[in-house]
């Protein structure tokens, strides 16, 4: 089952890593390095505003920024995967056409991280 990875918070269509998410990708990376056995993949959701081909290439870029910074730490590309999954999976009633306050669309931003897999 995939956790919510709830102090990685990315602002609204953005794809940036920013400083806040490099703290949260960090406490990830002593993780793995402590349980090298471990890969995981991370999946990217949107809310629904905006197109739904735009929010799957927004979560697509925002799961591989997150690959590529803990490649760039010292983690084995092998390790991780990358998931973005747009609007598909919106944990709310804040669908196209309905008007949520940002509160309720920021539960659909997320990032949930799963471990796939314990290898020997």
């Amino acid at each position: 089952k995939a956790l919510v990875w709830n102090s990685i918070k990315f602002n609204k269509k953005e794809t940036k890593i920013t400083p806040k998410i490099s703290s949260a990708l960090d406490s990830l990376v002593t993780i793995l390095k402590m349980n090298k056995e471990i890969q995981i993949e991370i999946i990217s959701h949107t809310d629904s505003r905006g197109s739904a081909t735009e929010n799957l290439n927004i979560s697509r870029a925002r799961s591989d920024e997150i690959v590529f910074y803990l490649i760039d730490k010292g983690i084995n590309a092998p390790r991780l995967i990358s998931t973005g999954l747009g609007e598909s999976r919106l944990l709310n009633y804040c669908r196209d056409g309905v008007l949520c306050l940002e509160e309720d669309h920021q539960v659909n931003n997320r990032v949930e991280i799963k471990v796939v897999e314990i290898m020997k």
